[in-house]
């Protein structure tokens, strides 16, 4: 995940192959409550200085059990089958997620 929108629109409208129609793009917008992080101890871990991706890319590493709530599917006008999905990190104490597992 990057934190910088142009870097990730650019880095997904690169990828997307005009030969290949059934491979899509997709820009995850992260809401993320620090607050609610310490208080369910959800990690999370900025690796800007240490990823192997340069400098320029400003890195967000979360944990693989992670929950997010989906907010909002659209798609974009940058790129034909390119995708903005909103998500907000919840945990597993959210009632919607509880009502579903």
């Amino acid at each position: 995940m990057n934190k910088d929108r142009k870097v990730s629109l650019e880095f997904a409208c690169k990828n997307l192959k005009p030969n290949l129609k059934s491979i899509i793009g997709i820009l995850f917008v992260i809401t993320i409550d620090p607050e609610l992080c310490r208080k369910l101890k959800i990690l999370y871990a900025d690796i800007s200085e240490v990823g192997t991706c340069g400098k320029d890319e400003a890195e967000i590493l979360f944990t693989t059990h992670t929950i997010f709530r989906i907010d909002n599917i659209e798609a974009l006008p940058e790129a034909d089958r390119l995708y903005e999905i909103q998500i907000t990190l919840v945990g597993d104490q959210d009632n919607d997620f509880s009502k579903h597992t």
